[in-house]
């Protein structure tokens, strides 16, 4: 893919480990290293949920079935989003 090329899609992950300064996910579908992620959090101490930009650092597979699998992601935060509104 060109570097002057952006995709948007959407869908939900989990986190598996957050800490101030990235998230370690667990996705369905592949991402690669260097891709931008927009990560919306829920706050127990905010209304609406926190949003952050995070770069791929790593990425590995998981088989889950014969033909399935799910890929673990380490992001580094980028920055938080302000919340508009």
């Amino acid at each position: 893919m060109s570097p002057n090329v952006v995709l948007l899609t959407a869908g939900h992950t989990y986190s598996i480990n957050s800490s101030a300064g990235g998230m370690l996910l667990l996705l369905p579908g592949t991402v690669l290293t260097q891709h931008v992620l927009e990560v919306q959090v829920s706050s127990d101490t905010r209304k609406a949920p926190i949003t952050k930009l995070g770069e791929v650092c790593w990425t590995c597979s998981i088989p889950v079935e014969s033909r399935v699998c799910m890929y673990l992601a380490g992001i580094r935060f980028l920055f938080e989003l302000p919340v508009i509104g």
